[in-house]
């Protein structure tokens, strides 16, 4: 019988039965990497539990933002602490830890501003975690409020299906990038003619509040303290001698909080106290640092542009000028009118009109049979301050109404409140306290008209469109052409 090949190849292991059981080189070197690889895991194991402090950098992937410093070994101040039951009730978790660890909870220490409301349930659930758009352990130097414009894109690079059907006003659909494909702001340029107040920025913001270059009618510290009161003249005088030209700056009027605790806000809150002044007009309830105060005759007009009631002779004797109220009816100034006026005459030595003993004494009103001249005087003198004070086209030494304000047939027209230009956009002027007014707000500066030219008295909104904001906005090398 032939001798069989397979005889052949188990002779070569004669005496050596066993040579299955001896690892080669390959199998040598996965219980080496299998040992070294257990032997860290323990030691890793070992660290945890001996030093957890020292350990948790090392599941991070980075250091924290500078404001989050203090945290950087307390992983649970930011993220919500797992546990075995967490797994136990969702098993695929374990296949998504990236989603765990977006589980913040930022709002104990942030209460955040309100994300835009969005009809898509799905876009509000994902703007409730904070990650998805603020991404820390980026380092030191990292900021989690400069965002790139890509994590804008991922809503606005197509906004029909994040907002209501038919939302008013009309927005863009699409923005993709804030340099490049960014619309313009909603039309700012309100016509002149559905303005209902005058101002100029540039009269009031020239040396002097003068209409021409060294005109007389320049007002100076010691000026301004003879023909409005020492406290008008102090307000403006910064540091300045008497004879100095008062110089207004955005500041006179422009004011980003009530200032409470300061001199000014006592004394409205005195005026408030007395009722002199209505509150919501004087100190109303705005947050120091988004927007100025809306600027109001009470707080920043007044002080040069009282209104009064004139001077006028009775029975020879002089009835002095009285303050009157602002932001009331034709009808409630005639009776304030009529009020101070009476007032006066009540007072001793104003007997010359035929005023009955028991009226001016007693303050009673007289038998129907007595005189009633005192009342006559009384209406007569106050509808005629009435009609002077709200006669369209008085002359500008008449301090009427109509210096400031567009009349009718009801009286002032009513002047929107637009203390927030911008009702689609959120901006911070305390953020932008380093940039000049004059760089946002062009066309405010002072400027002598030139003789024989009217100052512009409705002045449109100087409020520039987007490409000032890409001037320090957009990305490094953008070309941005601003408006002349």
């Amino acid at each position: 019988m032939p001798r069989s090949p397979s005889r052949d190849l188990s002779d070569r292991h004669r005496g050596s039965r066993g040579y299955f059981r001896r690892p080669d080189a390959v199998t040598r070197w996965k219980w080496l990497l299998s040992a070294l690889a257990l032997g860290v895991v323990f030691a890793w194991a070992t660290v945890e539990l001996a030093r957890p402090s020292a350990a948790a950098p090392a599941h991070t992937h980075g250091t924290l933002t500078n404001p989050h410093a203090a945290w950087d070994a307390n992983c649970q101040a930011c993220h919500v602490a797992s546990s075995p039951g967490d797994f136990l009730a969702n098993p695929l978790s374990a296949a998504h830890p990236g989603e765990r660890w977006r589980n913040l909870t930022c709002d104990k220490c942030h209460s955040g501003p309100a994300h835009q409301a969005s009809p898509d349930k799905a876009d509000t659930e994902f703007h409730k975690q904070c990650a998805n758009c603020h991404h820390d352990h980026g380092g030191r130097g990292n900021s989690l409020v400069k965002l790139t414009d890509t994590h804008c894109a991922t809503c606005h690079g197509d906004l029909a299906p994040h907002r209501e059907p038919g939302a008013s006003p009309p927005l863009a659909n699409r923005v993709t990038d804030f340099a490049a494909d960014h619309p313009d702001f909603a039309p700012l340029k309100t016509p002149p003619e559905t303005r209902t107040l005058k101002f100029s920025h540039a009269l009031h913001m020239t040396p002097g509040v003068a209409y021409s270059r060294g005109g007389a009618e320049a007002l100076t510290v010691e000026r301004a303290r003879r023909l409005y009161g020492p406290a008008v003249g102090e307000r403006y005088r910064a540091g300045a001698a008497d004879d100095a030209l008062v110089q207004l700056a955005c500041a006179s009027c422009h004011q980003l909080d009530a200032g409470v605790g300061t001199v000014a806000h006592n004394e409205l809150s005195r005026q408030l106290t007395a009722g002199q002044v209505p509150a919501k007009a004087v100190l109303p309830p705005r947050p120091a640092g988004d927007y100025f105060l809306s600027v109001n005759f009470e707080a920043s007009c007044r002080g040069c542009h009282p209104i009064a009631a004139n001077p006028k002779a009775s029975g020879g004797q002089l009835v002095a000028a009285f303050d009157l109220p602002h932001r009331v009816s034709r009808a409630k100034l005639v009776d304030e009118v009529r009020t101070g006026y009476v007032k006066q005459l009540l007072e001793p030595g104003h007997r010359e009109l035929d005023v009955p003993t028991g009226l001016q004494v007693g303050r009673q009103r007289p038998p129907t049979d007595a005189p009633d001249t005192l009342r006559t005087a009384a209406d007569r003198f106050a509808h005629a301050e009435a009609g002077r004070l709200f006669t369209p086209g008085a002359p500008a030494g008449s301090q009427g109404c109509a210096k400031c304000h567009d009349l009718d047939s009801q009286g002032v027209r009513p002047v929107p409140d637009r203390t927030v230009w911008l009702p689609n956009a959120k901006f911070n002027h305390a953020a932008h306290r380093a940039t000049g007014c004059l760089e946002c707000h062009p066309g405010t500066a002072a400027a002598f008209a030139p003789i024989g030219v009217k100052l512009v008295e409705k002045e449109p909104p100087q409020i520039p469109g987007v490409q000032s904001c890409r001037a320090c906005h957009a990305p490094a090398g953008t070309a941005v052409t601003l408006a002349g």
